[in-house]
């Protein structure tokens, strides 16, 4: 019971101050450029937020709330650990690659920060894709139905995430996002197009 309280609590930080960490323009339009220093702390406190959820989410199952139904998913565990690992491997690239390509972006926003290259011509929210990608890797990984049914609990979360930043993008690049907003999808990249 108490990595499920400790992982909807610190999850529902997650999810309030990573809201908040995504949108500095709109925040430095009420207190001026301190809100990019400010949204950098939030999202600071979220990842820390996101880390204690995503590890008692992981040792859920060593601890479930009860054992009183099948705790597995109905498949065999094989096809549970091929399908993760393959996922595992898409979201970690993704991961990477965002990452990379955002730089200092990623962890603290900043004013000065350029338009995306790299995979951000290809999709615009790859990290975001990549975090979604991964709650139901782990939960695969560890063949929990549990788990799993829990990781749908984040699409929402992970659209409004990159709907509330688009927001954000847009106020501080104008024309060029929506620009680039109407030429790269979100989520799945459009290799046709760059």
């Amino acid at each position: 019971m108490i990595c499920f309280l400790t992982s909807s609590i610190s999850g529902i930080g997650f999810i309030i101050l990573y809201m908040i960490s995504v949108s500095p323009e709109k925040l430095s339009r009420k207190i001026g450029y301190d809100a990019y220093k400010l949204c950098g702390c939030f999202r600071a406190i979220a990842i820390l937020m996101y880390l204690i959820s995503y590890l008692t989410f992981v040792l859920y199952p060593f601890f479930p709330v009860s054992e009183d139904f099948n705790q597995s998913l109905p498949w065999n565990n094989f096809i549970s650990m091929v399908i993760s690992i393959a996922s595992g491997i898409v979201a970690l690239i993704l991961v990477i690659l965002g990452m990379k390509d955002s730089g200092a972006e990623a962890i603290a926003p900043d004013k000065s920060s350029k338009l995306y290259q790299g995979i951000y011509n290809y999709m615009r929210h790859p990290q975001i894709m990549a975090e979604l990608i991964w709650w139901f890797t782990t939960a695969l990984f560890l063949h929990s139905l549990p788990l799993f049914i829990a990781s749908f609990f984040w699409i929402i979360p992970f659209i409004t995430f990159a709907f509330i930043e688009d927001q954000d993008l847009q106020l501080r690049y104008g024309d060029t996002f929506i620009q680039y907003k109407q030429r790269v999808a979100p989520f799945f990249p459009n290799f046709g197009r760059k």
